[in-house]
C-alpha cells in the first residue's frame, strides 16, 4: 500500500497513466470511474489545506508486487473526528476481486490504525446488494450497526485507541 503524497494525487487526477510511469508500476486495467475521480479532487483540496495529514486524505494505491501494478485503492475519508471516528472506503479491481486482496488492504489499515492509536472506531458503508464487500468487512472484524436506505453501515472499534468515547455512534439499527 502506498499513500500518494500530494504531487503524486495531482498527477493522479490530471493523468493517471503519468502516475503509474512515475511510480515505476505497470498500468492497471482498470476504467477511470469519474465519480471516484471527483472525490478525490475534493480530497486534493484537504490535502492542500493539511499537507502534514495528507494520509487522512489521500488515495493509498493497493499494489500486487508479482505484477508490479495497482489493483485498487484505500482511502480514509478524513481525519478521526472528536469522538475518535473515522470513515474508509476501499475498492479492487474486477479481475483481483475475490482474491483476498480487498480483505489483506483493509485489515493492514486496521493494524497501521492499531499502531497510530489515532481512531477508536472505524465506520464503512457499503450498498444492500454488494454482499462481497460486506463480507470483507466482516472477515476484518467490522460489525453491521446501522441500515439507512440502500446502505449498510459497518463498524470496528479498535482496542488500541487510549479513551474509547462514550457516544458518538448509533447503535439501532433504522427501519427499512
Amino acid at each position: 500500500m502506498i499513500a500518494l503524497d500530494e504531487p503524486h494525487l495531482a498527477l493522479y487526477l490530471k493523468e493517471e497513466t503519468l502516475l503509474y510511469l512515475e511510480m515505476g508500476l505497470n498500468q492497471p486495467r482498470r476504467q477511470t470511474d469519474k465519480a471516484l475521480k471527483y472525490a478525490f479532487s475534493q480530497a486534493h483540496k484537504a490535502v492542500l489545506n493539511a499537507p502534514e495529514q495528507y494520509f487522512w486524505h489521500t488515495r493509498w494505491e493497493v499494489i500486487l508486487k508479482a505484477l508490479d501494478m495497482s489493483i485498487g485503492e484505500f482511502c480514509f475519508k478524513g481525519v478521526p473526528d472528536k469522538n475518535g471516528i473515522v470513515e474508509i472506503g476501499y475498492g479492487i479491481d474486477s479481475p483481483f476481486q475475490g482474491m483476498g486482496y480487498g480483505t489483506e488492504a483493509v485489515s493492514r489499515m486496521m493494524d497501521w490504525l492499531m499502531a497510530s492509536k489515532e481512531a477508536a472506531i472505524v465506520k464503512a458503508e457499503t450498498e444492500w446488494d454488494n454482499l462481497s464487500s460486506q463480507a470483507l468487512l466482516k472477515r476484518a472484524g467490522f460489525v453491521k450497526y446501522r441500515i439507512d436506505g440502500d446502505s449498510i453501515w459497518w463498524r470496528r472499534r479498535m482496542p488500541s485507541f487510549p479513551h474509547m468515547p462514550a457516544a458518538g455512534m448509533p447503535t439501532r439499527a433504522a427501519k427499512r
